[in-house]
């Protein structure tokens, strides 16, 4: 399931509690990632928590009338005059915090978007990590990748650039368990599969939501402004699903998809 309604107060107890993401900017060096945390699996899923709340100037806060919680500031160079990315929560609901990305220019916010707008099941998204990546070569990106609450399985990926009107999304979308690996001018997104076979569980070879799993690969390339899917495979190989969603975000290390 990509998205399930809220468990009982009651599972939560009992399953052990991860905190992901890292709210430390992180290097953006070939072969990097935006940061890693193993994921613990219970009974009912993987249940994630919000990364720790991190602080904004009342300057730009005042300008966020909707903010309740910020997750993460990024200072990135998108556009020559470069700007800061906020990443914050519109609600306190802790299974539904209906994040917002927020850039700001010269202390003013000058564009905002609401992930539940972009992907499916938004309003569930919980911030997991971020960081700038390059769309081709003088052009950067910025990827945001989230979680789903519920039982953990869902990935949402968004990501923004700058052109020479304004800032805007060039890609969202959410998928089960996934990953994605980022080469100038490329990006790989990697998403669970099951096998048709082993979907019943009364087989012997049943295949569960967190078992390994094989992968579906799209690689996507930037033309003329946009991502465009230019090719797709599966995986021979299997792989954990918590290990993959725990490193989402790979910047240019092919190597590193295996872990």
């Amino acid at each position: 399931m990509l998205a399930m309604k809220p468990l009982l107060v009651i599972c939560i107890v009992i399953i052990p509690i991860l905190r992901v993401g890292c709210a430390a900017q992180v290097s953006n060096e070939a072969g990097s990632d935006c940061g890693s945390s193993p994921r613990v699996v219970g009974a009912f899923g993987a249940m994630d928590k919000p990364v720790p709340a991190v602080s904004i100037s009342e300057a730009v806060k005042n300008q966020l009338s909707d903010l309740k919680v910020v997750r993460a500031v990024r200072r990135t160079d998108l556009a020559p005059s470069g700007e800061q990315i906020v990443m914050y929560d519109t609600s306190t609901d802790e299974f539904a915090p209906k994040q917002r990305i927020a850039v700001i220019s010269d202390g003013k916010v000058i564009s905002n978007f609401e992930v539940t707008r972009l992907v499916a099941y938004g309003e569930q998204a919980i911030y997991q990590t971020s960081c700038e990546f390059e769309v081709r070569t003088g052009q950067k990106g910025f990827v945001v990748a989230y979680l789903l609450s519920g039982d953990g399985t869902g990935s949402a990926f968004i990501l923004l650039t700058h052109t020479a009107r304004d800032y805007r999304v060039v890609f969202a979308r959410i998928v089960g368990q996934g990953r994605l690996v980022f080469k100038v001018g490329t990006f790989d997104l990697w998403e669970r599969t099951f096998d048709k076979r082993r979907q019943n569980a009364e087989l012997d070879n049943f295949e569960c939501e967190w078992c390994d799993h094989r992968y579906r690969i799209s690689k996507y390339s930037w033309n003329n402004g946009s991502y465009v899917k230019v090719a797709s495979t599966r995986t021979k190989n299997t792989y954990e699903p918590a290990a993959i969603t725990g490193t989402p975000v790979i910047i240019g290390s092919p190597e590193a998809v295996a872990k």
